[in-house]
C-alpha cells in the first residue's frame, strides 16, 4: 500500500483537474473544491514529509492548490481569474520555481530525491 501513498498527492491534483473540468470554473463550485483538496494534500504531503517521503514537487503540488484557494477565495477577480483562465500555465510555473529554487538556497536539487 505505499505505492498509494506515493501517488496521493498526485490523486489529489487529479481530483481537482477532473473538478474544474466538470464545474468550468464556477467560482460557487470552486471555492469548497479548491479549499478541500488544498487541505487534503497539505495533510498528505505535510504527514510524508513527517516520514521523510515527500519530494519537492508534491510540496510544488499543494502550493498550486493553496494558491488556488487563495485565489477563488479571497482574491476572485484577479487571482482567481488567473487560476480559472491558465491553470496549467501557473502549475507549470509552480514547479519551475520548485525545481529552481532549492539549488538557488544551496539545497539539493529535486532530483535527489528519486536518486
Amino acid at each position: 500500500m505505499r505505492w498509494l501513498g506515493n501517488l496521493a498527492p498526485w490523486l489529489v491534483l487529479i481530483a481537482y483537474q477532473v473538478g474544474t473540468g466538470l464545474t468550468g470554473f464556477q467560482l460557487q463550485s470552486m471555492r469548497p473544491l479548491s479549499l478541500l483538496l488544498a487541505g487534503a494534500a497539505a495533510v498528505i504531503v505535510w504527514r510524508r514529509q513527517s516520514l521523510g517521503q515527500a519530494s519537492d514537487l508534491e510540496v510544488g503540488v499543494v502550493m498550486y492548490l493553496a494558491l488556488a484557494a487563495l485565489g477563488f477565495w479571497l482574491l476572485p477577480g484577479s487571482l482567481g481569474l488567473l487560476m480559472s483562465k491558465h491553470s496549467s500555465t501557473v502549475f507549470y510555473g509552480i514547479l519551475f520555481i520548485t525545481v529552481a529554487a532549492p539549488p538557488w538556497f544551496g539545497r539539493e536539487p529535486f532530483t535527489c530525491h528519486f536518486a
